[in-house]
């Protein structure tokens, strides 16, 4: 067996890869809103700030959702 460590794809990696392309085709998502989303997650999380589960119908996919996460003070 292998000693190398596995890793996880980056999002860039995954948003190149042909099948993702694929779905979020069928699932009509809009690739440049999808990144800005993910963006402004990411800045929502360096922030530390919460934010809330509701439909990502701004994406395109109807059955879409942005995920809840709330973090009590202290925690990381």
């Amino acid at each position: 067996m292998s000693e190398c460590a596995r890793t996880e794809p980056t999002i860039d990696e995954i948003m190149a890869d042909p099948t993702i392309h694929a779905l979020m085709k069928a699932d009509r998502v809009n690739v440049d809103r999808l990144r800005s989303k993910l963006r402004q997650q990411a800045s929502a999380w360096a922030a530390n700030e919460p934010f809330a589960l509701r439909p990502s119908r701004g994406l395109g996919a109807p059955h879409a959702v942005t995920v809840t996460v709330h973090r009590k003070q202290g925690q990381g």
